[in-house]
Order: C-alpha cells, then structure tokens, then sequence
C-alpha cells in the first residue's frame, strides 16, 4: 500500500469520526489556545481552515485555535507570501483571480487586452499584485486599473457597458445568475502556475499541530465531493458545491502544506523578488511541513 493510500485511509477515518452523529470536536480547556492571525478570512482560498475548524482536526491535534484580528497578536499567521519569515506550510498555490466577460469570445488572448482599460471587483484588492505580475508575463500594459464595487459590475454587466473584469470565483457565479452567458475568458491563476499565495508563518511550540490539521483538511478536500464539503459551510447554497468544484478543478490549494524549492522559486521569478526574498533554505520550514505529513491524530 502506497502512503497516499495509508494517509487517505488514516484521514477518511478521522474524518468519519469527525462526521458521525456525535457532535463534532468543540474547545478543549486542557488543551494550549493558539492565536492565528488569517489576513483574508473571507477568501475562498481559506477554505482548508474552516474545514480544520469544522471537523475538529485542531482538537485532534491537541490544541484551540483562537483567531485573532491584527497580525501583533499572533504568533502564528496566515498570510501571502513574502511578508514574514519562517514560512511553515502551503494553505492556497493560485490567486483567486478570474477574467470573465458577458459573451463567450473563443479567440481570446490575453495580449489583446494591451493599451486597454482593465476593471478589478475591488473585494480582489489583494490579488491586485498577483494580476500585475500576470499582465506584465503576457505583455499587457493596461492604460488604467481600476477597482468596482460588486454592486457596481453587476449593473455594468445588466447594461452590457462592460467587456471584461477581474472577479472571484464566488463573484464569477454571483454575474452568471445577473448575465446567465457569463464566461470565463482566462483564470490568471493558471497563468501563475502553482506558487506560495498563502502561507502559514510564525514561531510558535504548537506551530506542527496547526500545520498538520491544515494538511489533513486539504487531503480532505481532495478526497471528498464537492456536495459533502459545501455541506459543512453555512450557508450553503446548491451554487456552493458548484463553486468548489471549480476551485478544485483549477487546483486553488495544494495537494500538501509542503512548499517545493521550484514552487517557491516559480513565486520569486513571477514577482522578480528574488533579491527580497530570503533565500529557500533560510526561508522555509521544509522539516515542520514534512512532519505534518506524518503527524496523526492522537
């Protein structure tokens, strides 16, 4: 039996337990509170943390998390890349970044979009980056960026007074019930190929216990159905399993907390910051995400 077989038949087991008609794992006063700091709680990218929350894998590594609101409160942090130092795990490797239009345009490229105004939902603010970083691979120099409320496109896209925007996943479907023929021309987070989005820094003694539940919660996303996951968020909507279907076709999070040296060197060449950029081996905390492969339930 492969490990990827033994850690699926592991997680699938604390997994049930976690999901059978006792309640689920809640705070334990005997265990150490964690505080972590999440820059952006909202974003879908943040899924495999809720799901953590959600079956219990905090407790079952033996500790609470209490979640924090500004980073000087926290020891460990969930946060894009390149901010702090030691980086110890992978939570999200693309930007939820989608360019989408009201009309299907089979032909389009990327480079077509030069010397061309280009619009941004302003809830993508922290993508904005990330998309620059894109543009400038595919040689597109926008003459103006600039960021719309959601309210906002979606009374552009009812009047049809505007060609293409950068939106969310979530977004994307939210302008498909307002234009049903809503398509996505390009998902930019492919064009990055995988790299370090959001990642888990911070020093702190039960900093291998939180990683190891965010590990175990991406296995759980990838071995279980789109319709069971929606299940455990609220609200869930039919939409919701729709969404995170997609989110998994296009490979949002990784399959492991573990950063590669070429994933990390992929981030540093697609934002030229390889000068800024601690080197791979002073950076990340390879060992810790390695053992969170391995560190099971107790």
């Amino acid at each position: 039996m492969t490990l990827r077989k033994i850690f699926t038949c592991a997680l699938l087991s604390c997994v049930l337990a976690a999901c059978g008609t006792t309640p689920k794992p809640g705070p334990q006063a005997s265990y150490p509170t964690v505080r972590v700091y999440v820059q952006h709680p909202q974003n879908l990218g943040m899924l495999p943390l809720r799901v953590a929350e959600r079956l219990g894998f905090f407790s079952q590594q033996h500790i609470n998390v209490d979640w924090v609101s500004t980073p000087n409160d926290a020891p460990l942090r969930v946060e894009n890349a390149g901010v702090h130092y030691p980086i110890d795990g992978l939570v999200m490797e693309k930007p939820d970044l989608l360019l989408v239009s009201p009309l299907p345009d089979p032909h389009f490229r990327l480079y077509s979009l030069n010397h061309l105004p280009m619009v941004y939902a302003r809830s993508e603010a922290a993508w904005v980056p990330y998309l620059k970083a894109v543009l400038v691979q595919h040689h597109v120099i926008p003459t103006t960026l600039t960021a719309l409320g959601i309210s906002q496109i979606k009374e552009h896209w009812q009047q049809n007074t505007l060609p293409w925007v950068v939106v969310s996943l979530t977004e994307y479907y939210q302008l498909r019930h307002v234009v049903p023929h809503t398509t996505i021309l390009a998902f930019l987070g492919a064009a990055t190929g995988p790299i370090p989005v959001t990642v888990i820094t911070g020093v702190n003694k039960n900093a291998l216990a939180f990683v190891s539940a965010i590990n175990l919660a991406l296995w759980y996303l990838y071995t279980t159905k789109p319709d069971v996951i929606a299940s455990l968020l609220s609200p869930s909507t039919p939409t919701t399993g729709r969404i995170l279907a997609q989110a998994l076709h296009y490979h949002y999070w990784p399959n492991t907390v573990v950063i590669t040296q070429s994933l990390y060197q992929r981030g540093q060449s697609l934002f030229g910051t390889a000068k800024s950029w601690p080197s791979y081996a002073t950076s990340v905390n390879v060992k810790l995400a390695q053992a969170a492969l391995t560190h099971w339930p107790a």
